[in-house]
């Protein structure tokens, strides 16, 4: 039976083109979802060993070192990548895909099909025929880096305007009672002098 699987899958891979390497997987991934349609988010897998694609019969797979779970913040899923995600592809759709699955009300439901529906949405089919929509901008390639850089500041100024209402309720119970604020704790950086 392993025999025929195998035989089978040989079958589908012949006569593609073949990519190895991380970054080279990854840019043919986004190069691939442009030539669909889709946005250039929709496969975020970066740690791709191989990819391929037969252009006769639209079949494309991508082989990565481990499964890998994304997070898309835009339409707030949780996208489970199995090592091997496969397809057969054409113009704005994917059919017949395996190893991927999306989080909903707690079951991992499998996606076999995406398709665009219009220009600005993306059609999310199940295995069962259910399907959901999701507007295309929130799928859309983000950069790392500059999404890393900002969390940090965010966070920063989220701190800070936090000890500054704490500090602000401290000197007006102080103010009420008729005390005189010193302490240049209670005001952050600045050690002024409130009466």
């Amino acid at each position: 039976m392993a025999s025929v699987t195998t035989t089978a899958v040989a079958a589908e891979r012949e006569g593609a083109e073949v990519v190895t390497g991380a970054e080279e997987c990854f840019r043919q991934s986004v190069e691939l979802m442009r030539a669909l349609g889709f946005p250039e988010g929709m496969m975020p897998l970066r740690e791709l060993e191989e990819c391929g694609l037969v252009r006769e019969t639209g079949f494309v797979w991508m082989k990565q070192k481990a499964p890998y779970e994304h997070y898309f913040r835009g339409t707030g899923t949780r996208v489970r990548y199995d090592a091997e995600v496969t397809a057969f592809v054409e113009e704005g759709r994917m059919r017949r895909m395996t190893g991927v699955r999306s989080k909903q009300l707690m079951l991992w439901v499998p996606i076999v099909e995406m398709s665009l529906d219009g220009a600005d949405r993306v059609y999310f089919k199940s295995n069962v025929g259910i399907g959901r929509p999701f507007p295309a901008s929130a799928l859309a390639l983000r950069r790392r880096d500059r999404r890393r850089r900002r969390l940090p500041q965010r966070s920063r100024r989220r701190r800070q305007s936090v000890r500054r209402e704490r500090c602000r309720r401290r000197c007006s119970h102080r103010r009420r009672r008729g005390q005189r604020v010193t302490d240049a704790t209670d005001h952050g950086s600045d050690p002024a002098v409130v009466s």
